[in-house]
């Protein structure tokens, strides 16, 4: 619409107010004509526009809009207004008593046709495409540029960077009636040719095509190439120092081009070293010494440019309590999909009893690094010593027992996080199952017991009970999100679940051992063995750099331990703040945590868990 047709015979009235004396124009009104059935049009439809009218007269609407702001935008706000509402023939004309409104008629579909194009490429665009007869529905701009916007997605996401969509025979009849033809130019078809890599980064031919999903052959796809980045921000072992760009080959008598991917990536120091410092009160004194704990880990990544990963932790949870746990795993085995992980750990608690665990399996990485993870696993628990002299007494079997289990299991992680070490926003899912078998294995310690009261009773018998396989199936289970908040924050929610099941009995040194740093803070490391538990979490981050953020949490739990006689069940609560921050030599974090078993404790302040901890990448 021309810019005379809303210029000439302008009615505005101005609203003058004085303020402390001084006359000065706040707001100013406009006033547009609208008569009889151009004024029934107008109310029906100016729902959704803002500022809505003031007020109605007779035959004019009247809008109220600050008094620097221009009339003219205000015009043209309400011509694209009523043409998204199907008016396209909508007009303010000029008249001698002001500007009139003039709605037009509203115009409707009559026939809508697929083109040519739309046939040959209706695999994917099925969804994209209006499958239900439109005739007689109103014509509206913003659901045809919907059409064709995603039109052009699903196109450039399947092989077509270079589609063009439009409307075609566009006729509309005298009644407002339009009839067109939705047209697709597909160009021509491209395919991934491979990714070259920029930079002093090496890494096997196989690893990037496999974790970004872009392999050779494969249909282009915009989406994948828009993604890159942040995939590439989630491995520790390299770094993007440019945005990926990618490279169309085509030749005029092949039916297909080629589409090269360019990554800009240096190498990046990811192995690391690290050591966490516990320094906790005495578990039933607040007046002795300090108990000291400590975590030594080291990880090595693609040391040998294999994609690889090697890692080892030595922690030690208290005076004679020690565990240890080996990683290594191996992606895109062969060019392939496939994966080898193996895992081996150690657990010795004091002198009572050391468990050994090991599982090895196969690996299947989806692009992204979320994986399915098949593995078989075995698990030995043997007791070091036995209150032989409790035995004797009750004649029933100590809760803790020696025992060997095997079983298969899978495991599956899946995440969108926009930066994994550090997230903003973004979830997190891991899922493990394991079902197996149980054995009891005889303690001598046990078995070579003599009453003097009674010779003649066996304490082998006690195992009667118990022997033979008994099934047990664990299951775990870890949920995150993020939530961003204003510019810098973000807050972590949090699900952690486990639980043992089994039709026979459960002995404690089974049990999952919680508390401590990894979860469930405020507590002392390891120190509750429960069959089965829910821990949700919520946690406030201030970040302060990629690396760096201040935390406040609460952890919040229900557990429950079944096994043995007695019956245990807890609802702790753990409160605290920490701060990580990195520096040139390394990350470097501290931490504070008070907890306390059950609603009816109260936390106890001189009983705060203190964690220092330092990272240093190599």
């Amino acid at each position: 619409m021309r810019n005379t047709l809303i210029r000439k015979g302008l009615l505005v009235c101005i609203i003058w107010i004085l303020p402390g004396g001084a006359l000065m124009a706040q707001t100013q009104q406009i006033c547009l004509l609208a008569e009889a059935e151009q004024r029934i049009v107008f109310e029906q439809n100016i729902s959704g526009f803002e500022p809505q009218p003031l007020r109605y007269l007779k035959d004019t609407v009247v809008f109220e809009i600050p008094a620097q702001a221009s009339a003219d935008s205000l015009y043209l706000k309400l011509l694209r207004h009523f043409q998204q509402r199907s008016y396209l023939q909508v007009s303010l004309d000029s008249t001698s008593r002001g500007l009139q409104f003039h709605a037009g008629p509203a115009m409707e579909w009559i026939q809508l046709q697929h083109g040519a194009g739309l046939e040959r490429a209706e695999r994917w665009l099925k969804n994209e495409l209006p499958r239900k007869s439109i005739m007689g529905k109103p014509f509206r701009f913003d659901q045809v540029l919907t059409w064709q916007t995603r039109m052009l997605e699903q196109a450039e996401n399947n092989g077509y960077p270079f589609a063009r969509v439009w409307l075609d025979s566009v006729q509309i009849n005298e009644s407002g009636q339009i009839s067109a033809v939705l047209a697709l130019d597909p160009g021509k078809y491209f395919v991934y040719k491979g990714i070259k890599i920029n930079g002093d980064a090496r890494l096997p031919t196989h690893f990037l095509p496999n974790y970004l999903g872009l392999r050779a052959g494969m249909p282009y796809s915009r989406a994948g190439v828009l993604r890159l980045r942040r995939q590439l921000q989630s491995l520790l072992f390299v770094e993007a120092t440019a945005n990926p760009a990618v490279t169309f080959s085509s030749e005029p008598n092949l039916p297909r081009g080629e589409a090269t991917v360019q990554v800009f990536l240096k190498k990046k120091r990811a192995s690391r070293f690290d050591f966490i410092i516990g320094v906790l009160p005495q578990p039933n004194s607040n007046d002795g010494p300090l108990l000291v704990t400590g975590s030594l880990s080291a990880a090595f990544q693609n040391a040998l440019n294999l994609g690889e990963r090697f890692s080892a932790e030595l922690e030690r949870l208290r005076p004679e309590t020690q565990k240890m746990d080996v990683q290594a795993g191996v992606p895109y085995l062969f060019g392939t999909s496939f994966g080898a992980e193996g895992r081996l750990g150690i657990f010795r608690r004091d002198s009572t009893w050391t468990d050994a665990q090991g599982d090895l399996g196969v690996s299947y990485w989806l692009p992204g690094a979320n994986t399915f993870r098949f593995f078989w696993e075995n698990k030995n628990s043997t007791l070091q010593t036995v209150d032989t002299l409790a035995v004797l007494n009750t004649r029933r079997l100590p809760e803790n027992l020696d025992y060997r289990q095997n079983g298969f299991g899978l495991e599956v992680q899946f995440a969108a996080l926009d930066y994994r070490f550090n997230p903003r926003k973004g979830w997190l899912l891991w899922v493990k199952g394991v079902a197996g078998f149980n054995v009891v294995r005889q303690n001598n310690q046990i078995t070579s017991l003599s009453d003097p009261d009674e010779p003649g009773f066996s304490f082998a018998s006690l195992y009667d009970s118990i022997t033979g396989r008994a099934a047990r199936y664990r299951l775990e289970c870890r949920n995150e999100w993020y939530v961003p908040v204003l510019v810098r924050s973000t807050i972590k929610f949090s699900l952690r679940a486990g639980g043992i099941f089994s039709n026979k009995t459960i002995f404690n040194n089974e049990n999952f051992r919680l508390g401590g740093n990894k979860l469930l803070r405020g507590f002392d490391e390891e120190s509750l063995f429960m069959t089965r538990f829910v821990v949700a979490t919520a946690e406030y981050r201030l970040l302060l750099g990629q690396n760096s953020f201040l935390s406040a949490f609460a952890d919040y739990g229900y557990m429950e331990n079944i096994s043995g006689q007695n019956r245990l069940y807890l609802r702790p609560l753990g409160i605290g703040a920490g701060l990580n921050f990195e520096t040139k030599a390394g990350i470097f974090g501290i931490s504070a945590a008070v907890g306390r078993r059950d609603p009816g404790q109260t936390l106890n302040i001189r009983a705060t868990k203190f964690h220092l901890g330092y990272v240093s990448l190599f």
